[in-house]
């Protein structure tokens, strides 16, 4: 397409990958919109046809790593779509961090499904919608994206795709595909005249061009199977498709089959640092050489974060720079741990007050004086039990304010001022502000509302890890008229949990998890989790090495996860240790080295062939083709782990006790 190929001022041009894709979805959606236009009466199946002789797929896998380009050929796309009078390119995606830069709702909400569809434990099966519930859909759907219907939805995208199940698309898909056949068929209620176009509901999406975003070598669902592994099994299990079937997985496997796939290769985020491409390339196994090409790839990455590690592992050894930057962790136990200490040496550095107060919990006390006594002590022991404020922080928010508004879970924010009941400041607080220097204050209450600073301009930017915020006040109702501000409330979240982690929790026979009553929707940001960091560029990242905590194993997409966050090798860094303990860097890198990935995702990998269309029984004989070699890793990796984590424990520090290494004398 021209208009792709010429770049507007100040945007790059587009690599032959993408210029590939956008051709190929271009070119869908001009056919359909020809067809459309003189449609009357017509099979869907013709249009279907007429797809297929242009040599194309109205469903796309856009597959690629993180910082390959893919939002830049969407954006690029969507800009021609409307240049050409094509529609709209919409996107949307299954997690409101995702959705939120395109300033679009989340999949899910988009369409009425409920927050828990596609999950692990869901088992609701596809319905016929009434009428009724049909217009409901489509008043949502008009509600969440501004757009009078999915008629003026040229093309739809599903960004970060990872993160849905084959459950989760099925469902999609069969809401979709009732709002996209009303639409093209629209008539006024009680009509019974025919079809502008039949059959629609035979089609996939109802013909409608569709793009599937992402990288299966990140994150997949937080509970679920990820889809790779779905579509593995069914071709395994040679499972023929079901057209008719009311199983949303069986559907969403119907959506994954048909998808036409295409890569983009180039890694432009890293473009100055070869030899860090070289790695994150060689993490990304598609076949048998590549397993055994995997432990080079590797002890190369072990040979960079030993280069960057300072010398002196101490304050003394860490630039200012480094002094507060991210780190990377695996788990909400370990994350908590890390931000309260983070967040009391920030009030130090700085010299001003640390305002905390107890999150309520719902423990049952008895009433006995002892009993109380255990409880008041268990917050003395529990850092995770407070809630912490210091101006200027950086936090993010944990809950979906209104995604079009780019107010949702995952948005950085900087925290600015409290507010408290009927506009009273404590005098604790006062007199801390008036000594204006460090000093922990206690409140006795919660505080009503936490503001936060959630956008900034270029004459004023507000800079969170390093990365401008972006300027919002075109989408929100600002607090202040000099910042972006909003107000973050405490609401109660039945799934939110905190884990106790002390030893004295675990004498005093308390569950490992405790359920807030209710809590401020942020989350302190020095230490950040694998997914909440997913979708993210960042000019520095400090990795916990995950050894001496409890918490999730580090796996190899994990790993890939965190390291491609940042442009250069250089910005990566290990967590160090407690203060007068020498790390035995050999040994806590070494467990890196003997990662393997996850078997079916290679065997996805080998499932496509040269045009990217999805083969079942190619998929079958790739995993033939490395079983072998994947044992033979696997068996090597487990006998080295052994030996490098006995080799390591007497050196390795938890997170609660490094986290602080870096930053204080």
């Amino acid at each position: 397409c021209q208009s792709c190929r010429t770049p507007k001022q100040g945007e790059p041009p587009l690599n032959p990958e993408q210029r590939k894709f956008a051709r190929d979805l271009l070119g869908c959606v001009e056919v359909r919109t020809a067809f459309l236009a003189r449609a009357n009466g017509a099979n869907a199946a013709d249009l279907m046809a007429e797809y297929k002789r242009h040599g194309l797929s109205h469903i796309l896998l856009l597959h690629g790593a993180g910082g390959t380009g893919k939002s830049a050929v969407l954006h690029a796309v969507r800009t021609a779509m409307r240049a050409r009078g094509l529609g709209e390119l919409f996107i949307t995606a299954y997690s409101g961090v995702a959705a939120a830069p395109f300033g679009a709702p989340t999949m899910l909400r988009m369409v009425m499904l409920p927050p828990k569809c596609g999950g692990d434990k869901d088992t609701s099966q596809l319905a016929k919608a009434s009428v009724t519930q049909a217009e409901d859909i489509a008043t949502r759907f008009t509600e969440q994206t501004g757009l009078d219907s999915i008629a003026g939805v040229g093309a739809l995208v599903i960004d970060e795709v990872s993160f849905c199940t084959a459950r989760v698309l099925g469902h999609f898909e069969h809401r979709i595909n009732r709002l996209v056949r009303d639409a093209i068929n629209a008539r006024a209620k009680g009509d019974t005249g025919p079809d502008r176009v039949r059959d629609l509901d035979l089609q996939l999406f109802a013909t409608l061009p569709v793009v599937l975003a992402g990288d299966n070598w990140q994150l997949g669902p937080v509970k679920g199977m990820p889809w790779y592994k779905t579509l593995c099994q069914a071709a395994v299990a040679n499972a023929p498709e079901r057209h008719g079937s009311t199983c949303p997985k069986a559907r969403g496997v119907r959506v994954l089959r048909a998808a036409r796939r295409l890569d983009l290769v180039r890694l432009m985020r890293a473009r100055t640092d070869p030899q860090f491409i070289a790695v994150q390339e060689g993490m990304r196994v598609r076949d048998a050489d590549g397993l055994r090409r995997l432990p080079a790839a590797l002890r190369a990455l072990n040979d960079i974060l030993r280069e960057n590690q300072p010398r002196d592992d101490g304050a003394s050894g860490w630039e200012p720079e480094w002094q507060f930057a991210p780190v990377g962790v695996l788990g909400n136990a370990e994350r908590d741990l890390l931000n309260a200490r983070q967040m009391e040496a920030f009030a130090k550095h700085f010299d001003v007050p640390l305002i905390k107060w107890r999150i309520p919990v719902a423990f049952i006390v008895k009433g006995g004086a002892d009993e109380r006594r255990v409880y008041d002590e268990l917050y003395e022991h529990e850092p995770g039990l407070w809630g912490y404020y210091v101006e200027g922080a950086p936090a993010y928010m944990t809950a979906t304010i209104c995604a079009p508004r780019k107010l949702v879970n995952g948005s950085p924010v900087l925290l600015r001022s409290l507010v408290f009941d009927a506009g009273v400041v404590p005098e604790n607080v006062r007199r801390a502000y008036a000594a204006n220097k460090f000093e922990v204050v206690e409140l006795d209450e919660p505080p009503l509302y936490v503001n936060v600073i959630v956008g900034g301009t270029a004459a004023k930017p507000r800079m969170w890890h390093g990365v401008p915020l972006e300027d919002l006040s075109a989408c929100i109702t600002s607090l202040e008229t000099d910042e972006q501000v909003v107000p973050l409330s405490a609401v109660r979240n039945t799934e939110d949990k905190i884990y106790l982690t002390s030893a004295y929790a675990a004498q005093q026979g308390f569950d490992p998890t405790v359920c807030p009553k209710k809590r401020h929707t942020l989350s302190l940001a020095f230490g950040i989790t694998d997914f909440k960091l997913q979708g993210r560029t960042l000019p520095r990242l400090v990795l916990s090495p995950g050894k001496g905590r409890k918490g999730p194993p580090m796996r190899l997409s994990k790993l890939y996860v965190l390291i491609s966050r940042v442009q250069t090798a250089k910005g990566l860094r290990m967590l160090p240790g407690s203060a007068g303990v020498k790390h035995d860097w050999k040994a806590l890198l070494e467990r890196f080295v003997h990662l393997v990935p996850d078997p079916d995702l290679i065997m996805w990998e080998g499932g496509y062939d040269d045009d990217g269309n999805w083969e079942a029984a190619r998929a079958v004989q790739a995993r033939a083709a490395f079983t072998t070699e994947y044992e033979r890793t696997k068996k090597a990796a487990k006998k080295a782990t052994g030996k490098a984590s006995k080799a390591g424990t007497a050196t390795t520090a938890t997170a609660a006790t490094a986290a602080t290494a870096a930053t204080t004398a």
